[in-house]
């Protein structure tokens, strides 16, 4: 009841004042803060757009960005293949322009920063968690139960799903709703 649950929601509030309303992980960016509160346990965030709109880019930075912060992350994916993840991941730690890697054209300063941020990720790889792309194999449910027993075995503090709709086992409205709540209950359950 309202009562006895009211000493709970000062000690919240104080918490909250003393973040600056910022209840879970920041995010780098301060309209998502705004927005969101930050990363927090139990949600659910979605982004949506058109093909092409760097969803996935903003995944791959995300995923850098809070690894950066010391936290584990997971990222799963379906649609870009871990090798090409991975390199985009290279780019934002190297601060590379990807197609110029794509092209083997970096300049000599660029070529250093990619080998030097290589040589700093693979020494951290001996004792850091540092972040994991999973490709997912299963579709529908049997994909989320997939993503469940990864996210239970590597306790990560922030996980990633890259286009969710691929997923569904038809693309539907039901099927990409299933999926949706699939993931928000698991976000709920596995804080």
């Amino acid at each position: 009841d309202l009562a006895s649950g009211a000493q709970g929601v000062l000690d919240r509030y104080e918490r909250n004042k003393s973040t600056s309303g910022i209840l879970g992980h920041p995010f780098p960016w301060a309209t998502l803060n705004r927005i969101t509160k930050g990363a927090r346990n139990g949600h659910h965030i979605g982004f949506y757009g058109d093909s092409g709109s760097l969803k996935t880019w903003i995944l791959v930075y995300l995923m850098v960005y809070f690894y950066q912060c010391g936290l584990r992350v997971l990222l799963f994916t379906k649609e870009t293949s871990v090798e090409d993840l991975l390199a985009r991941a290279a780019s934002v730690l190297a601060k590379i322009d990807y197609e110029k890697w794509q092209d083997g054209s970096l300049s000599d300063e660029e070529e250093v920063r990619l080998f030097d941020a290589m040589e700093e990720l693979q020494q951290e790889g001996d004792g850091v968690f540092t972040p994991r792309i999973i490709e997912v194999m299963g579709m529908g449910l049997h994909a989320l139960a997939e993503i469940r027993s990864k996210i239970r075995a590597h306790q990560p503090h922030i996980v990633l799903i890259d286009n969710l709709y691929y997923y569904a086992e038809n693309l539907e409205w039901q099927h990409f709703g299933v999926l949706s709540n699939g993931v928000r209950q698991m976000a709920r359950k596995e804080k």
